[in-house]
């Protein structure tokens, strides 16, 4: 299969944290704007860690820091590079040069994450994407010698982060062809700076031409943004959802919020003409289980503004040890079974029966498990006791 990738030349991902990035499944070096106030995000977009990205594309196969990608493309059969160039590949420009230094970007794709506010502090997340991890973080850090849950042990890194507007502005020059802009997280609903983003946008008419897509969790509805995203050409609503009840309130971080909510504040989402809503969840440890009932709500939810297609596209693999992979073969099987009559799961369900089990991964699961339960006082085991055997 060919691996090369357009993105670290067409796309960039600005995530929560301040981190730039090719793509927001990079799991290399990336330069911070937080920590480079002087430094302009064209010259961290073109920083060494970027530019060894691109030239590995060239002199090797894969690159170490799009791993990720590989990976996906062997559990799921799907990935973000295999993503981009299903929507993108007629739009890229003819004779590009193709350097390791890209002088004036003009991207196709921008991920813009505006800060990592958010309401929740769901399990696969952390602080990089979610401010209300940030106790939790420190607490899990300072548990263990060697930090084996793998998190973030620099204070500095544990706080709340929000991009200047002056920052945001200088993304403007670099999006006159850019055919779809994504806001992530932390919710995106939360950020400060995201209607007069917007309005940036606007007034440089890129409205007409950019579809705008947000992952969002759903639980927030700013009916300011709603009034100007009618605004824009398109618009896509996606939802993470990970479980149904209870296993989706004990995922999200906390009893606050449950699926019924979620039905209304879709409901209200339907109301804007120029929106479709579909979902996303992160296949992972806690949700392998629930993934057949989960794929049932999704279908029932599917009308004329509702597409449940392609929710199944995300496979949590970072942190590894909340990989769906990291269970026992047996309860695997047992899975697979269920899932391989399904055409969202033909693929994954496959591998869950061939993947090599991990003892040191699945210890690992099992006592992150338990201490974050421990710190929120909730019980993973208690909504599904048939699964302590497996321990």
């Amino acid at each position: 299969m060919n691996k090369f990738c357009y993105m670290p030349w067409h796309a960039i991902t600005l995530t929560g944290s301040g981190l730039v990035k090719p793509c927001c499944q990079f799991r290399g070096e990336a330069e911070n704007v937080h920590l480079n106030p002087e430094t302009s995000i064209v010259n961290l977009y073109n920083s060494k860690a970027i530019q060894d990205v691109r030239e590995d594309f060239f002199v090797k196969d894969p690159t170490p820091g799009c791993s990720s990608c590989w990976e996906r493309e062997e559990q799921i059969g799907h990935s973000r590079r295999i993503w981009f160039e299903d929507h993108f590949l007629e739009d890229l420009p003819h004779n590009f040069d193709y350097e390791l230094k890209v002088e004036n970007p003009q991207w196709i794709q921008a991920d813009i994450n505006l800060s990592n506010q958010c309401n929740l502090k769901c399990r696969m997340c952390g602080v990089w994407a979610s401010h209300k991890w940030i106790s939790d973080e420190e607490t899990l850090f300072n548990m263990h010698q060697g930090n084996p849950y793998l998190r973030e042990g620099l204070k500095e890194k544990r706080a709340k982060f929000e991009v200047s507007l002056e920052r945001l502005a200088s993304l403007i020059p670099h999006l006159a062809n850019v055919r779809r802009i994504d806001f992530k997280g932390g919710e995106p609903m939360l950020a400060k700076n995201h209607i007069p983003f917007l309005e940036m946008l606007i007034d440089k008419g890129l409205n007409r031409q950019a579809t705008l897509h947000y992952t969002t969790n759903g639980t927030f509805i700013n009916n300011n943004i709603i009034e100007v995203l009618g605004q824009f050409k398109k618009v896509n609503i996606s939802i993470s959802i990970e479980g149904t009840d209870p296993l989706y309130s004990y995922i999200r971080g906390g009893p606050e919020f449950n699926t019924e909510d979620l039905r209304k504040n879709i409901s209200k989402y339907k109301e804007l003409k120029n929106v479709d809503i579909m979902f996303n969840v992160a296949m992972q440890a806690y949700n392998l289980i629930n993934l057949k009932e989960l794929h049932g709500l999704l279908k029932s939810l599917n009308s004329d503004k509702i597409n449940s297609s392609g929710a199944f596209n995300c496979v949590v693999n970072a942190p590894d040890y909340l990989s769906p992979f990291v269970w026992p073969v047996e309860l695997r099987k047992k899975i697979a079974d269920e899932l391989e009559q399904i055409d969202d799961f033909k693929h994954f369900s496959g591998q869950l029966k061939v993947f090599d089990f991990d003892q040191n991964l699945f210890n690992t699961f099992i006592n992150f498990t338990r201490d974050l339960d421990k710190i929120r006082n909730e019980d993973y085991f208690g909504i599904y006791p048939e699964l302590k055997k497996y321990i």
